[in-house]
């Protein structure tokens, strides 16, 4: 019996390739809407409500929103170092706050972008657990 097939082994490797290039072409993406937006700093200071506790956290303005959500899992929550298991997300919404005082959930990059921008790279984050 044959081991595997060159045309299918070709196929697979493309498959692969084309699934890598549209994560980068996305994340790039996602980047080059960030540099668009006249920040001229690396970072972006972040005001973080849970509970009744405000922590004020320095990151970089270029993170995606579920790169966000790891890091305030990570200052938050614990991040899981204690045992071998990860915990699950403790963080089941954030929360922006737009100048006007409306709190608008963030569910993806664009909304992450958006608050960025009307927040002038300011946001105050409310944590829902």
């Amino acid at each position: 019996s044959k081991s595997l097939d060159p045309k299918s082994a070709k196929a697979s490797a493309a498959a692969a390739a084309a699934a890598n290039a549209a994560a980068t072409r996305k994340q790039d993406a996602h980047k080059s809407s960030m540099a668009g937006l006249g920040s001229t700093s690396a970072t972006v200071k972040v005001k973080v409500k849970l509970g009744n506790d405000m922590v004020a956290l320095r990151l970089p303005s270029e993170l995606t929103l579920d790169e966000l959500k790891a890091r305030l899992e990570e200052k938050l929550c614990g991040g899981g170092s204690e045992g071998a298991a990860a915990p699950q997300s403790r963080i089941s919404q954030i929360m922006y706050h737009a100048p006007s005082g409306e709190a608008a959930p963030l569910s993806d990059d664009h909304d992450w972008t958006t608050a960025l921008t009307v927040t002038n790279y300011k946001p105050v984050l409310t944590i829902v657990q």
